[in-house]
């Protein structure tokens, strides 16, 4: 599902959050995991269609 997530930020623009620190294993842009928790959670609350992969 993560992998969805992810490929769902891209198709809106949001490539740049999405920039991995190999050396830190982690994304740049600690935002990104906000989203995901928040993306999570609305999953959970409001059924959606899942995005294409």
């Amino acid at each position: 599902m993560r992998q969805a997530f992810e490929n769902w930020q891209r198709s809106i623009g949001n490539d740049d959050r999405l920039q991995f620190d190999e050396a830190e294993q982690q994304y740049e842009d600690i935002s990104i995991d906000y989203a995901w928790q928040g993306w999570q959670a609305a999953q959970q609350t409001v059924p959606t269609p899942q995005p294409q992969e």
